[in-house]
C-alpha cells in the first residue's frame, strides 16, 4: 500500500544519500569554488583575517575558463547516438524513421541548451543530468518526449544499479497547498533521522518523484506456423506473451506450434510523487 511504498522509498534515499554523501559534499565544495561562490576561492580562515585587518577580498576567478574552454570542445564535438537496424526484424528504413524522430524531440527541446548546462555540471562538479519527460498534447491524447534540462545536480540520487531514482523538487508549504490541494496533511514525526531530508525547514518541505523497477513475470516462446497438411512452414516467431497479451492456448489456437519456450528477467518502471 502508500505506506509501505513510502517506507521503501525512505530507506532507499537514506541509505543511497549516507553512501554518497561524500561525494556530493566535495562536488558542493568544487563548484563553489569554480564559481567562487561567497568568496569560496579564499580560505576560510583568511578571509576571517583580513576582515578583521580590514583588508579586502579580491578574487581573479582563474579557473571558470578552463571550465568553459572544456564545455565548448564538448559542444563543438557533441556526441550523438545513431540508430542501427541490428536483428531479423530490423529495418534501415524504420531506422531512418526512428532517428529522425529522435532529432526532432532534441529540436522541439532546444537539446544544444540541455546537453551542454548538463555537460558545464559534469565538469565543474563531478555529475549533471537532464531527463526526458513526456506531456500530454493540448489538441489531442497523443503525448509527446521532451528533453528537459536539471537546473540543480544535486537534486538528482541515483541507485548505482539502476533499480531506483529521485528527483527533488524543494517549495514551500503554501506553494505545496496551491499544487496539491486534494493532499491529506498527517502528523510528521519530526524525532527520526530522516526528517531533514524531507522538512529543510519550518516553511518548506521536499517533494521527490520516485522512480523504481518492479520485476514481472512473462513468457517468450518461439513458434512456427503449421501448415494444413500438419508440417511446419515459414520462420520461427518470437512472442513475449505478456506484452503481446496472449496466452500459450491461444497461440496453439490459431495455428503456432511452440518450439521453445523461457522465463527471462523483466522490468516495468513506475514513477510516484512523494513527500515525507
Amino acid at each position: 500500500d502508500d505506506l509501505e511504498l513510502i517506507l521503501e522509498a525512505q530507506k532507499r534515499f537514506n541509505r543511497l544519500r549516507s553512501q554518497d554523501q561524500h561525494n556530493i559534499d566535495q562536488s558542493k565544495i568544487n563548484v563553489r569554488f569554480v564559481y567562487d561562490i561567497d568568496g569560496a576561492q579564499w580560505d576560510e580562515e583568511d578571509r576571517k583575517q583580513r576582515k578583521i585587518d580590514g583588508r579586502a577580498c579580491l578574487t581573479s576567478n582563474q579557473v571558470e575558463k578552463h571550465v568553459n574552454s572544456i564545455v565548448n570542445a564538448e559542444r563543438d564535438q557533441r556526441i550523438a547516438g545513431h540508430v542501427r537496424p541490428v536483428d531479423s526484424e530490423g529495418d534501415v528504413e524504420i531506422a531512418a524513421i526512428i532517428a529522425g524522430i529522435i532529432r526532432q524531440i532534441e529540436h522541439a527541446s532546444d537539446a544544444e541548451v540541455v546537453y551542454t548546462n548538463g555537460g558545464e555540471q559534469a565538469v565543474a562538479g563531478g555529475t549533471g543530468y537532464w531527463r526526458i519527460k513526456s506531456e500530454i498534447r493540448d489538441d489531442s491524447f497523443d503525448q509527446e518526449l521532451f528533453l528537459v534540462k536539471i537546473n540543480n545536480q544535486f537534486s538528482v540520487t541515483l541507485d548505482p544499479e539502476g533499480m531506483f531514482a529521485f528527483i527533488d523538487e524543494r517549495i514551500t508549504k503554501e506553494e505545496f497547498k496551491y499544487k496539491y490541494p486534494d493532499a491529506e496533511e498527517e502528523n510528521v514525526d519530526t524525532s527520526v533521522d530522516y526528517y531533514t531530508e524531507w522538512y529543510p525547514d519550518e516553511d518548506s518541505l521536499y517533494v521527490r518523484e520516485y522512480f523504481y523497477k518492479e520485476r514481472v513475470k512473462t513468457t517468450i516462446v518461439q513458434a512456427r506456423k503449421v501448415d494444413p497438411s500438419g508440417q511446419l512452414s515459414g520462420d520461427a516467431k518470437i512472442f513475449d506473451l505478456r506484452k503481446e497479451e496472449i496466452t500459450e492456448e491461444q497461440l496453439v489456437e490459431q495455428g503456432w506450434t511452440i518450439e521453445k519456450k523461457k522465463d527471462p528477467k523483466r522490468f516495468v518502471v513506475k514513477q510516484v510523487k512523494i513527500t515525507g
